[in-house]
């Protein structure tokens, strides 16, 4: 996770990718490597990484201690390769743990609301997404997280400008002025790059 907000992934995908081979009993690893592909904008190799676990509609994920954190990820993925196949069976497995944290014990990937919004951005109910990024904003300020903070900002901001309401662009460049502020802040460099790019179009 220190890596990824250094926008480092690239020393360790690698590593990753042998962790998915040596460790087939563990489908979260596909998981995370879709991740770090997407991360990297590596996006047909995400798509090959994230297919095994989407194939069977996450069942073979099990439901132990890092559930939360693979499933986190998936929504991340889905969202990032606009599968809204797997965002939808996401959504449902997600929804009934809105207003919480995914962790695995070891770190925390951050509000589930900023997952329930990305997928919701995906299936078009931009509505239910706004009220998502909302909630998690919310609890990101409350604990403290910037970076997970910046990160749902550039999330929300990507959906008010595929929404295109009244007030959307405005409330958008907001976001995202915030969100580059962060990164440039404390260190963020895919965070700085995205939210640069979307403030482009704001403006």
């Amino acid at each position: 996770m220190i890596r990824r907000d250094q926008g480092r992934l690239d020393e360790l995908v690698d590593a990753v990718a042998r962790q998915v081979t040596d460790n087939p009993g563990i489908p979260g690893f596909g998981i995370l490597l879709a991740l770090c592909h997407c991360e990297l904008d590596r996006y047909d190799d995400a798509r090959a990484a994230f297919a095994p676990a989407a194939a069977d509609g996450f069942a073979s994920i099990p439901h132990d201690p890092v559930w939360s954190s693979a499933m986190t990820m998936g929504a991340e993925v889905a969202a990032v390769l606009e599968d809204a196949d797997a965002a939808a069976v996401l959504a449902e497995k997600l929804r009934p743990f809105a207003g919480m944290l995914a962790h695995n014990g070891c770190t925390t990937f951050g509000a589930v609301d900023r997952y329930l919004g990305m997928l919701a951005t995906t299936l078009g109910r931009y509505f239910e997404a706004d009220a998502h990024f909302a909630a998690a904003a919310a609890i990101h300020t409350r604990i403290g997280a910037p970076a997970w903070l910046a990160r749902t900002q550039v999330d929300w901001g990507r959906m008010l400008l595929r929404r295109d309401g009244k007030g959307d662009a405005e409330q958008a460049g907001e976001l995202l002025a915030s969100a580059l502020r962060t990164a440039r802040r404390i260190g963020l460099p895919t965070v700085e790059r995205r939210s640069a790019a979307l403030l482009h179009r704001a403006l």
